[in-house]
């Protein structure tokens, strides 16, 4: 298993950060979509998951940014997921 920041560094390295952005939102709405979180409503569950503006979730679930560490880690421990797979698709 890839630590965390090796999988970072893996993200940015393979694919570029446009690139990474894209693949950590198709991830994110692979399991929204396996939790039956509707797309409507995706924006504002991460929102108040991880007490992030509504803004900011948007990015993220639609590819344009990335959140920090921090979320990162904590949607991993809620979704039952490992870090790195979200990030870079590792495990």
């Amino acid at each position: 298993m890839l630590s965390y920041n090796a999988a970072k560094k893996t993200l940015i390295s393979e694919g570029g950060i446009y690139e990474s952005r894209k693949l950590f939102a198709l991830r994110l709405n692979t399991v929204l979509n396996d939790m039956g979180v509707k797309e409507d409503n995706r924006i504002e569950f991460l929102s108040e998951l991880t007490n992030t503006a509504l803004e900011t979730v948007s990015r993220w679930v639609n590819g344009e940014a990335l959140p920090p560490s921090s979320h990162i880690k904590k949607l991993a421990r809620e979704f039952l997921i490992s870090p790195q797979w979200l990030i870079a698709g590792k495990q």
